[in-house]
């Protein structure tokens, strides 16, 4: 039974021939670029530069040696945009808490102040931040403020901060799928 095959019956609520594996398919299920390191050096694997696809939760673009070992029947459906409005493309080095160097998106910037690294968006605001020694960054509050305030966003300007795919960025999904 193929993988397809396999997720489809699923989804019908039918039997497959084993339950469907999925190891970075979305985003909860990816796996952290640091421990997607460990993992491939743990195995052995000679692998390339993994690619930090999702700078929030730093999860590593799952490649064809994980999938394979792991068996996984799902693949991901990469958006062209993930965090912050960063297309992914124009991949470079960028080094995590941990030492390992990974590919952040070309237009992914952070700056060090003191303890902390901070994300600046491509607008230059900061919207993110993490210490020195954390394997995550934490959301700024709306007012840059790194702890308690909540505020609530005016449900007007949430909704059109959504960004929406262009004609091109669904035909390349299409053709990806």
């Amino acid at each position: 039974m193929t993988s397809r095959e396999r997720v489809q019956k699923v989804l019908r609520f039918e039997k497959p021939d084993r339950l469907p594996i999925d190891i970075g398919g979305t985003q909860q299920t990816g796996i952290h670029v640091d421990e997607y390191v460990k993992l491939g050096k743990y195995l052995g694997i000679d692998f390339e530069t993994p690619k930090m696809f999702d700078q929030f939760q730093m999860l590593a673009r799952m490649d064809e040696w994980a999938h394979k070992r792991f068996h996984s029947d799902v693949v991901l459906l990469e958006d062209p945009v993930v965090t912050w409005g960063y297309e992914n493309k124009d991949w470079k080095p960028w080094v995590t808490s941990p030492g390992n160097t990974v590919l952040v998106p070309g237009a992914f910037n952070t700056v060090t102040q003191g303890k902390y690294e901070y994300v600046i968006d491509p607008t230059g605001k900061q919207v993110a931040y993490k210490s020195s020694d954390s394997l995550y960054f934490d959301k700024l509050s709306p007012s840059g403020s790194q702890g308690g305030e909540i505020t609530f966003n005016d449900p007007e300007v949430w909704k059109n901060s959504i960004r929406l795919y262009t004609d091109e960025e669904l035909k390349k999904l299409e053709a990806n799928a």
